[in-house]
């Protein structure tokens, strides 16, 4: 049989991976690795996130940066804001003479 009929497969008894024909699908077969009897299954594949998880972490800390200065700029903008009505609106150092 050549080598692209066969298919992996995982055994149910400790996990080890192996290949068999893909003509004995369903059959049982002793695990090459535990050498326990094994249903011979496709192993299924892993299945990878569609966005991967450090893009995700990168991007939150990036809104909390982002929140956070926003944050800040509000606070100060309200304290600038405060000190204006206080002293009333500033004049310039130094007036020019009118021409």
């Amino acid at each position: 049989m050549n080598r692209s009929s066969n298919v992996p497969c995982t055994c149910t008894e400790c996990g080890g991976q192996f290949e068999f024909a893909a003509t004995q699908i369903g059959l049982t077969a002793r695990c090459p690795l535990c050498r326990k009897e094994t249903e011979l299954q496709l192993s299924t594949p892993e299945i990878a996130p569609t966005v991967p998880r450090r893009l995700i972490l990168w991007t939150i800390v990036a809104l909390v940066i982002l929140l956070a200065g926003l944050g800040i700029s509000l606070v100060l903008l309200k304290k600038a804001e405060g000190l204006v009505q206080k002293t009333g609106p500033m004049k310039p150092a130094v007036e020019r003479p009118a021409r």
